[in-house]
């Protein structure tokens, strides 16, 4: 039985699984920096929710009687949205994180690279409205590897007393030396995935160049008189690239033609500047992302050639 589906924007020769795996593995450096720098907890939140991921969506598939043979494309959203988690987060709110980005995410609203949204950003902001008082631990505490305490810590956690990102010096910033999401501290490793990412040609890189850009330029312009090093240590802290590497880049919900994908990215661009200056953190780097997720599709169809609306989409389901 063959149960077929198309991802709106994918209309390369590559398969669904080879772009899958291609942003799997650009992902493996930042993963390495996060359980680097904060021990077996980053690793078992990213290891739960892989697997947590797959066992949900098996799950579903035994219940609609779609395929007997496990599926790992949820693997890739699945390790971004534990990426994008402070330290101290426990293992309840990632399983239930999980379970809503396959529950409702992918079986009620497109299912595997045919998704309105992104699901590991609106996964993210779902656990951050749910429980903004738990997801505050970013811890500073050294020498802290093999402490696993925070896993099942069911409390609301204080912001952490921390120095500002200012007081670093730009090489510790650099090699992902302040408190943050578990993943996204090391720009030197969010690079490293970009790169590969851009020599396997899994997707284009209109839409995070259209993003980085804005962002840049919107920065330097509002925050003038801050000099050049408060700029150097926002790109550095504030997970822009992260968002512009592994968010912009996802083929089911940003356009690949090179008109829609910078318009999409640019528009997401102005949208987190000015987010920025009201609020930070999980709120101004991800709902610009599900908001122009969500105008993906108009952007997409009208920024194309007529001839590329009528080639055929990439099926992205094989033969059961």
């Amino acid at each position: 039985m063959s149960n077929i589906r198309y991802a709106p924007f994918i209309h390369s020769s590559g398969t669904a699984s080879y772009m899958n795996a291609s942003m799997l593995i650009a992902l493996l450096p930042c993963a390495a920096y996060a359980v680097f720098r904060y021990g077996l907890r980053a690793l078992i939140l990213i290891l739960l929710s892989g697997i947590l991921a797959c066992g949900v969506k098996y799950i579903f598939d035994l219940l609609r009687k779609k395929s007997k043979q496990p599926d790992i494309n949820p693997i890739v959203p699945a390790v971004i949205f534990a990426l994008m988690l402070p330290p101290d987060t426990s293992l309840t709110i990632v399983s239930v994180g999980i379970v809503f980005m396959i529950a409702i995410v992918y079986e009620m609203f497109g299912g595997n690279n045919c998704n309105v949204v992104n699901g590991a950003a609106i996964t993210r902001l779902f656990v951050e409205v749910i429980w903004p008082s738990h997801l505050r631990g970013f811890t500073s505490r050294e020498n802290a590897w093999l402490d696993l305490s925070t896993l099942f810590d069911w409390v609301s956690k204080s912001e952490s007393a921390m120095p500002a990102a200012s007081e670093y010096h730009l090489t510790e910033l650099l090699a992902g030396g302040y408190p943050g999401f578990i993943g996204t501290g090391s720009i030197v490793m969010v690079f490293l995935g970009a790169i590969y990412i851009l020599r396997s040609k899994s997707t284009k890189f209109y839409a995070p160049a259209g993003y980085m850009i804005t962002v840049m330029a919107a920065r330097l312009i509002i925050h003038f008189n801050d000099g050049l090093r408060e700029f150097a240590v926002f790109m550095l802290v504030s997970s822009v690239l992260f968002v512009a590497v592994f968010f912009m880049t996802d083929r089911s919900t940003v356009p690949q033609t090179e008109m829609g994908g910078f318009i999409t990215g640019t528009a997401c661009g102005i949208l987190t500047a000015a987010l920025f200056e009201i609020t930070s953190g999980v709120y101004a780097l991800l709902v610009p992302v599900v908001a122009v997720n969500m105008v993906s599709g108009i952007v997409g169809y009208l920024t194309s050639y007529s001839a590329e609306r009528h080639e055929p989409r990439k099926a992205v389901e094989e033969e059961a």
